[in-house]
C-alpha cells in the first residue's frame, strides 16, 4: 500500500492496524499499516447493521419514522453494550436505529436482525449482512451476527470497514445518526411514555471536523474506531483497530487525522 504519509510525519500509533483513506472528491489510500489482516471488529459490526438496515427500508417500503418495533425478550437477553431496552418496549424504527449506534446497543442489533427477518423469506438479516459485504468489495469480511460480540467464525478488516463507511455514509439517514452526539428519544414502556436519552460513544464527534464513525470494543478486537472526516471540500476515512486503550483509539485516529490534514492542505 502506498503510504506517502510516512515522509512527513511520525506520530506514535498504538493501532496494530489502520488506515487512512481519501473517499471524496477522489478515492485514495493515504496511508496504512497491516490494513488487510483479518481481525474481529467488536461493534463497527452495526455500521453494516445500519446500512443494511437503510437499504433493507427502501426495498420493503418501510418508513423508519412511524414503524413500530416491539421489543421481545430474547433481544434483551444479550451482554455487552445495551441500549437498555426492557422487553415488550415498543419504539420507532428510527429510534431502534439511534439505540444502535450512540450507546452501541446490542440488544438494539438483536431487534433489529428479528424485525427485518420477518421481512426476508429467502435469506436471514446476517447472510444478506454477507451478501451486502461481497457487493462492496469487501472480501476479508464475514459477519456472524448483528451486533459484532467475539464469534470464532466473524472478521474482517481495517480495509473492509474503511470500504463500508465511505458507502454507507453515502446516505444521508446513515451520516445523520452516526454524526449525532446526543439523542433524546420517547418509547412505550408498559403502556406509558418513557424518555431515554442517548449518548454517542464516539467522543471525536464535535471535535474539529469529525462528522461520524462507530465505536467498537471486545476482548478478541481490543479498542477500534471508525472515524468519517471533512475538511476543505475533502472527505476521509480512518479507521484504526486494536488500539492499546479507550484512550488511545481516540488519540490514534486525531494523530491520523492531523497527519492527512497537513498532507493534503501542502498540495
Amino acid at each position: 500500500v502506498d503510504n506517502p504519509l510516512r515522509s512527513i510525519y511520525t506520530p506514535f500509533i498504538s493501532a496494530k492496524h489502520y488506515i487512512v483513506t481519501l473517499i471524496d472528491p477522489i478515492h485514495r489510500v493515504l496511508c496504512s499499516s497491516r490494513a488487510s489482516k483479518r481481525r474481529p471488529i467488536a461493534s463497527l459490526t452495526k455500521m453494516m447493521t445500519l446500512h443494511l438496515s437503510l437499504k433493507l427500508c427502501e426495498r420493503f417500503d418501510i418508513e423508519p419514522e412511524t414503524t413500530q418495533v416491539l421489543v421481545s425478550r430474547r433481544a434483551t437477553l444479550i451482554p455487552g453494550t445495551k441500549a437498555n431496552l426492557e422487553p415488550f418496549d415498543k419504539l420507532s424504527l428510527k429510534d431502534l436505529f439511534y439505540s444502535l449506534m450512540l450507546p452501541s446497543g446490542n440488544d438494539a442489533a438483536n431487534a433489529l436482525n428479528e424485525f427485518f427477518n420477518s421481512h426476508l423469506s429467502e435469506t436471514s438479516f446476517v447472510d444478506s449482512m454477507n451478501e451486502e459485504a461481497r457487493s462492496i468489495g469487501m472480501f476479508t469480511t464475514f459477519f456472524a451476527n448483528p451486533h459484532g460480540l467475539d464469534h470464532p467464525e466473524a472478521f474482517s478488516s481495517a480495509c473492509d470497514m474503511a470500504k463500508l463507511l465511505a458507502v454507507a455514509s453515502r446516505r444521508s439517514r446513515f451520516l445523520e445518526i452516526v454524526s449525532t452526539q446526543q439523542k433524546e428519544l420517547t418509547l412505550q414502556r408498559f403502556k406509558r411514555s418513557k424518555s431515554v436519552v442517548l449518548q454517542n460513544t464516539n467522543h471525536l464527534l464535535g471535535k474539529d471536523e469529525c462528522i461520524g464513525g462507530k465505536t467498537g470494543t471486545t476482548p478478541n478486537a481490543g479498542f477500534c474506531l471508525a472515524t468519517l472526516w471533512e475538511f476543505n471540500g475533502l472527505r476521509l476515512v480512518i479507521v484504526v483497530m486494536q488500539c492499546e486503550s479507550n484512550e488511545a483509539r481516540f488519540g490514534d485516529t486525531f494523530a491520523l487525522f492531523q497527519a492527512a490534514r497537513g498532507f493534503l492542505s501542502s498540495r
